[in-house]
């Protein structure tokens, strides 16, 4: 069929996956986003020539390197096919890359956007760069990433004062942006990057073109130095440049500029040139700041006789408001339970600010998740259940705790009693409260429950979990004085029969023993007791570990490997820093079955030889202590650190020791994974 389509419709069928967003090729964060894509744009230009030839222009249109290696294949490219450099209209270049830069440039006459890094070290080369930058006359400039500390040597030098001379000589700039990133230069004192480069300023002063300048976050303006600096700067740039604008990219700049004003060191006519991404003048909310890519604004008036579908009937306007709510609304994760995450201080709640109608529809949708984690929160919930007391039929997650003493097992359970169908529930599972549940017919719809129980006596019994057949997780909870004691041949057999997973939180020994002896768990597969910190609890539940496959532990003791026969999946939420732990160490550590290891670990990025004893013991545990002999069958090897595993540009590549750990398991079929599971890719080196 695509070999029908006219070559125009193909192009724009082929442009969409080759052309690369504004806000990627910009982007100005610490790590760049393209050092986290898993795949080549290039790869839909493989199905045939024709597709090749329709698709080389859009491949071209954005050329990003980030590696000598890529620099080196775009100049081989272009040197045998110079045709191709008239394709290139955006150039972002996050290195230095030697003779190969200009070798690319050179045959590239229409670049009109530059986006280049000042952070050049004194072991590489920027003739290159120096020289694209003399011939090239683009329209807009962007500079990525200072770096963290201050680095000063001849290279740099170099750069900056080509840069400064491209400056003042291109006529078509209109667009200047800074990164907007601190550098540190001493103690405590950091410095933003127009005023870590102020001949930048000076040379923007000097321009012939520039129109906008945006510096990136506002500075401090509590730091006298910085503010004098910054304010001299500015205030010369705006002298000299009488249309030129500044935008920053935080909007709470009012506090900093009003104390520059007041201090002297802004004139007062200068501020309604300074704005910030929201283009909103300060001084004149009307005098809005065209932006490079300029947009149609449209303007509606109110009208207050609208009433959205009129003609429908109210069962299928409250469905249609509901899905439009639930998108406005919508979470990424909806079953992740944030303690900060307070939804019912929004806006949307406020009658002034939000027709009824939308009102209504919104407080149905976010009463399907209902989260009470303190006394503040169930006060302002209580105030809007008491004018709404109908919201707690939608509620399908109610997650309560009887640790504050407003929330009481009696309130719980009168709570519980306007719920219809609940599918999750954090409860204390007094008599009453579980009675409460299988009243309202939720026993036999709740699907996720967690057991919270501050004391043996607060009338909950192992027996009280019959009743829950669809029950396919739980979460137990439970402190008891350690004196407490049970008898597992007292109670009689409960059938969990969907229940797969089981969490610990806190749960003493006997009790868990005993619900391992009294609980049928035929479909039970996963096990997390990453917070349950009784180091030989793994012999409690011996009887039922054949059936587990997959465990999430704090921490394990060498002869648990053979406990978990069946173990496939295995997560290890200890943080041992630069101490191999025996479980990984001893002869013991090996297993028949596992296919899937992750870690937690941290680095400590700050402490430089404190990471290097980290990243020594980390090797010996992945090249020594887990290999393809006592493991045959791991696949895979996933890091769950707090900080990016994989290095983002050729200075750490060099330093790195991940991915050469990476290489090293591939060879033995195991692949190694970062947090996102991403895996490593050599092509960057």
């Amino acid at each position: 069929m695509a070999h029908k389509l006219a070559d125009e419709l193909l192009k724009d069928i082929l442009s969409p996956p080759l052309l690369v967003p504004d806000d990627m090729f910009a982007n100005r964060d610490a790590v760049s986003p393209f050092s986290k894509v898993d795949r080549s744009a290039a790869d839909v230009l493989l199905v045939c020539k024709r597709w090749m030839r329709v698709g080389t222009p859009a491949l071209y249109h954005t050329v990003v390197l980030r590696s000598m290696a890529q620099a080196k294949a775009l100049a081989s490219a272009l040197r045998r096919c110079p045709d191709f450099g008239t394709y290139i209209r955006r150039l972002r270049v996050e290195g230095s890359y030697g003779e190969y830069i200009w070798q690319a440039v050179k045959t590239a006459p229409h670049i009109t956007e530059l986006c280049l890094s000042l952070t050049v070290y004194s072991d590489v080369k920027v003739d290159g760069m120096v020289k694209s930058i003399a011939m090239l006359n683009p329209t807009r400039v962007i500079l990525t990433v200072s770096p963290e500390k201050k680095i000063k040597n001849k290279n740099q030098d170099a750069l900056i004062a080509a840069l400064c001379k491209g400056i003042k000589k291109w006529s078509r700039m209109h667009t200047f942006e800074f990164s907007g990133s601190h550098t540190a230069m001493k103690r405590w004192e950091k410095r933003p990057d127009y005023l870590l480069f102020p001949e930048l300023l000076e040379a923007l002063s000097s321009s012939l073109s520039v129109e906008v300048v945006r510096l990136g976050v506002c500075l401090d303006s509590n730091t006298i130095a910085i503010a004098d600096s910054a304010g001299s700067a500015l205030t010369k740039l705006l002298t000299s440049r009488q249309s030129v604008r500044l935008v920053f990219s935080n909007a709470n700049i009012h506090e900093s500029l009003e104390h520059m004003r007041i201090t002297g060191r802004i004139p007062q006519a200068f501020l309604s040139r300074i704005s910030t991404d929201a283009d909103a003048a300060l001084s004149n909310p009307n005098n809005l700041l065209v932006a490079p890519t300029t947009s149609v604004q449209h303007q509606f008036l109110p009208n207050p006789f609208f009433k959205p579908f009129q003609a429908m009937d109210d069962a299928t306007r409250e469905s249609i408001l509901a899905c439009v709510a639930e998108h406005a609304l919508r979470r990424d994760h909806p079953l992740s339970y944030n303690p900060v995450d307070k939804w019912y201080d929004r806006a949307v709640y406020d009658s002034a600010a939000v027709e009824s109608w939308f009102k209504m529809a919104a407080l149905r949708v976010l009463a399907r998740r209902i989260v009470v984690h303190d006394d503040a929160v169930w006060a302002r919930l209580n105030a809007l259940l008491a004018s709404h007391p109908n919201l707690l039929k939608y509620t399908t997650s109610l997650r309560l705790s009887s640790i504050w003493s407003t929330i009481t097992p009696a309130v719980q359970s009168k709570m519980l009693s306007f719920t219809a169908k609940l599918v999750d529930a954090r409860i204390t599972p007094t008599e009453n409260v579980l009675a409460v549940l299988r009243s309202t017919g939720s026993s036999a719809t709740l699907q996720s429950l967690e057991l919270v129980v501050n004391r043996w006596s607060d009338g909950f019994s192992l027996i009280q979990l019959s009743g829950f057949p669809a029950l396919e997780s739980l979460t137990l909870g439970i402190e008891c004085p350690a004196d407490d004691t049970i008898s597992a041949s007292e109670l009689p057999l409960v059938d969990l029969p969907r229940l797969r997973s089981l969490a610990i939180s806190r749960c003493p020994p006997f009790v868990l023993k005993a619900f391992m002896e009294t609980h049928s768990l035929p479909a039970w597969t996963a096990l997390d007791a990453s917070s349950y910190y009784e180091v030989s609890f793994l012999s409690l539940i011996q009887s039922r570990a054949q059936l587990v496959r997959t465990v999430k532990l704090w921490r394990m003791q060498a002869d648990d490997w053979a406990t978990l026969p069946a173990m496939e999946v295995l997560e290890l939420c200890e943080n041992f820093g630069d101490n191999v732990p025996p479980y990984l160490s001893q002869p013991e550590a090996a297993h028949s079955n596992l296919r899937v290891l992750r870690f937690h670990f941290k680095r400590n990025t700050h402490n430089r030889p404190y990471k290097l004893a980290i990243e020594q013991a980390w090797t010996r545990v992945l090249s020594v202590y887990i290999t393809h002999a006592k493991f045959p069958k791991l696949e895979t090897i996933q890091m769950m650190s707090e900080e990016a595993l994989w290095p983002t540009n050729e200075r750490e590549i060099k330093k790195s020791v991940w991915p050469k750990l990476a290489v090293d398991l591939q060879e033995q079929g195991i692949t190694l994974l970062d947090r996102d599971g991403r895996v490593w890719r050599p092509r960057l080196r």
